[in-house]
């Protein structure tokens, strides 16, 4: 009698560390973007902006992301994003968020890097669907006078 309680016992402390437990999921893989002008040609030193959130799993999401110069050719590489939740948040949080989203909100993933041209700073932006590739190059209009 007294093993039976202890294996239930045990069994239970299992089910709950995992369900409980905060598994790591990648919201965005590493992502690697060529930036150029009009022409095709690589733009060296642009500041590039990546941000992203997982609306479905939190309630009050903060952006996260990083900041990049782009190198002598063009690149600029930003991290793959990720993200911890527990299965009971990967359950429930997708509903409360579908609930609130319908006040003041958005569900599922959001990414996109976006890069600032010309005189007037102007933003020139791409977005990450997830499913479908990344996109890989950002076209930057050349300024007026010539700068990019």
């Amino acid at each position: 009698m007294k093993y039976r309680r202890l294996r239930w016992i045990v069994a239970l402390v299992i089910v709950l560390v995992v369900v409980l437990y905060p598994f790591e999921s990648i919201v965005v893989p590493e992502w690697k973007i060529k930036i150029v002008n009009e022409r095709g040609e690589p733009i060296k030193g642009k500041f590039a902006r990546e941000s992203w959130a997982h609306y479905s799993l939190e309630l009050n999401p903060s952006e996260r992301g990083a900041d990049r110069w782009s190198d002598d050719k063009g690149f600029v590489i930003f991290p793959k994003g990720t993200i911890r939740a527990s299965l009971v948040r990967r359950a429930i949080f997708p509903i409360l968020t579908s609930i609130y989203s319908l006040a003041h909100g958005s569900t599922g993933i959001r990414a996109d890097v976006t890069v600032w041209y010309g005189t007037d700073n102007m933003p020139k932006s791409l977005n990450y669907e997830p499913g479908k590739p990344l996109p890989d190059q950002i076209v930057v209009p050349v300024g007026k006078k010539g700068e990019s």
